[in-house]
């Protein structure tokens, strides 16, 4: 996670067939136990890679 709040994770974890990149709004919870609404900003399912912010 960077200072900016960009959040890089495995795309298998955010994404399904219908999602498509800048669409659905997530709920991210940190392991402090705070949590924050988030959009998936890029999605590469061939890498497994996605970017949320």
């Amino acid at each position: 996670m960077s200072e900016a709040g960009l959040i890089v994770t495995n795309a298998h974890v955010v994404s399904s067939s219908s999602t498509a990149s800048g669409r659905q709004q997530l709920k991210v919870q940190l392991q402090n136990g705070d949590a924050y609404e988030a959009t998936i900003q890029d999605i590469d399912k061939k890498s497994d890679i996605a970017t949320i912010v």
